[in-house]
C-alpha cells in the first residue's frame, strides 16, 4: 500500500500526454485527480481511502484502493463514450458487463466480484469491483480452456454488446487510443494484407458468443494448475466464435507491464492457440472456420502494426511490423502444412 498522489503520478508520467485522464477529470494534476477519486470513494463506498495498491491507464483509468476499513477494490473510470465511438463505453453496454461478470463470479468464476456501477463519474462513468491479488501467467493450454469455460457460462446475448463493428468503408475502426495516429504512406501494404485477411473472415458464417476480447497472460493468473484471478471484463462482446478466438489468438502472450519477457506473437504461438482452443472446446472447427480464425489473427496483427509503424524507423524483431511479415502470409493460407 502507497501514497496515492504519489502512485497516481508516476502513472502519468509514463504519457507524454495522458489523453484517459484528461477526458475523464479534465486535468492531468494528480492532486486533483486524487480528490475526485477520494470524493467518490466517500460518497459510494462510505469509507475514506487509506492507501494505492496500483494504478493503470490504458482505456479506462484503473485505480487499485485499499479502504480505511480494510477493503481492498477496483475504481474503473471510464472516458466519455463520444470520445471513441468504435470502441464505445456506454451506460447499457457497461451494465451488460457488469450483469455478465456477476454471474461469472455467481458462478464460481475467478473474476472480480462488480460493487458498484455504472455510476456517473468526471466526464464519464465509473465501476466499482473486488480487488484480486495478481498470480503467475496461466500458460497457452489454460488460458484456451479458460475462454471456452466462461464463454460456455455466458449464455445471453445482450443486444449491448453486439459492438465492435468494423466500419464497411475503412479496413480499421479508429485507433483505440488517442496515442496512436497510423502513417497512412507507410502502411500501404499492412491495409492491404488487412483487407484480404477481413473477407477471407468475414466471409465464412461462425456462431455468436459472449466472450472476453483481451484474454491473454497479462489479465489471466494462474496458480498451480488453475486460474485464480481474471480482468479486463470491459472488453466482453458478442461477436462471431472465429473472431473470439482470433483476435485473442493474436494477443494472447502480451503483458505489457512487463518487457522481461517477448510481448507479440509468433505464427506458431497463434496456431498452437487455435489448436488449444479447439482442444478444449471438444471438437475440431471446419477447415473453414480454422481459416475464418487465423485470417481474424492475421488482421489484428495487422492493425497493431497499422497504429504502430514509425515513419522512418526500422522494426524491432518483435515488433507488429515484423510479426505481420513473418506470419501474416502464411496465416492467410488455406491449409497449413499440417492439415495437408
Amino acid at each position: 500500500m502507497r501514497d496515492a498522489v504519489v502512485v497516481i503520478a508516476e502513472q502519468l508520467a509514463q504519457w507524454e500526454t495522458p489523453f484517459v485522464e484528461l477526458d475523464i477529470f479534465g486535468t492531468r494534476d494528480p492532486e486533483r485527480i486524487f480528490a475526485v477519486i477520494e470524493a467518490f470513494v466517500r460518497s459510494t463506498l462510505h469509507a475514506p481511502i487509506a492507501g494505492y495498491l496500483f494504478q493503470a491507464t490504458s482505456i479506462s483509468s484503473v485505480h487499485g484502493i485499499v479502504l480505511g476499513d480494510g477493503r481492498e477494490v477496483v475504481v474503473k473510470a471510464k472516458p466519455p463514450a463520444a470520445s471513441n465511438p468504435d470502441l464505445p463505453l456506454d451506460r447499457a453496454s457497461l451494465e451488460a458487463i457488469v450483469a455478465a461478470q456477476r454471474a461469472l463470479h455467481a458462478s464460481g468464476f475467478p473474476c472480480p466480484c462488480p460493487l458498484l456501477g455504472p455510476v456517473p463519474f468526471g466526464a464519464g462513468l465509473a465501476t466499482v469491483e473486488t480487488y484480486l491479488p495478481t498470480a503467475d501467467p496461466a500458460p497457452r493450454s489454460m488460458l484456451a480452456r479458460g475462454l471456452v469455460t466462461h464463454m460456455r457460462l455466458l449464455t445471453d446475448r445482450p443486444t449491448a454488446l453486439r459492438r465492435f463493428a468494423l466500419p464497411r468503408d475503412r479496413v480499421f475502426a479508429q485507433p483505440h487510443s488517442k496515442l496512436f495516429e497510423p502513417s497512412e504512406v507507410d502502411t500501404a501494404w499492412v491495409r492491404d494484407l488487412a483487407s484480404r485477411a477481413r473477407a477471407i473472415a468475414e466471409a465464412e458464417p461462425s456462431q455468436l458468443v459472449l466472450a472476453h476480447g483481451d484474454w491473454r497472460v497479462e489479465h489471466v493468473r494462474a496458480r498451480d494448475d488453475q486460474i485464480v484471478a481474471t480482468y479486463d471484463w470491459d472488453s466482453l462482446a458478442v461477436l462471431p466464435e472465429t473472431r473470439i478466438v482470433g483476435i485473442d489468438a493474436h494477443g494472447h502472450t502480451a503483458d505489457w507491464s512487463q518487457s522481461a519477457t517477448r510481448n507479440t506473437p509468433t505464427y506458431d504461438d497463434v496456431v498452437g492457440f487455435i489448436a488449444d482452443y479447439e482442444d478444449a472446446r471438444g471438437h475440431a472447427f471446419t477447415s473453414g472456420e480454422r481459416r475464418a480464425a487465423r485470417a481474424w489473427a492475421a488482421y489484428f496483427i495487422a492493425y497493431q502494426a497499422w497504429i504502430t509503424i514509425q515513419p522512418g524507423k526500422a522494426w524491432a524483431a518483435d515488433s507488429w511490423a515484423a510479426v505481420l511479415e513473418e506470419a501474416g502470409e502464411r496465416l492467410l493460407r488455406w491449409r497449413l502444412v499440417s492439415e495437408l
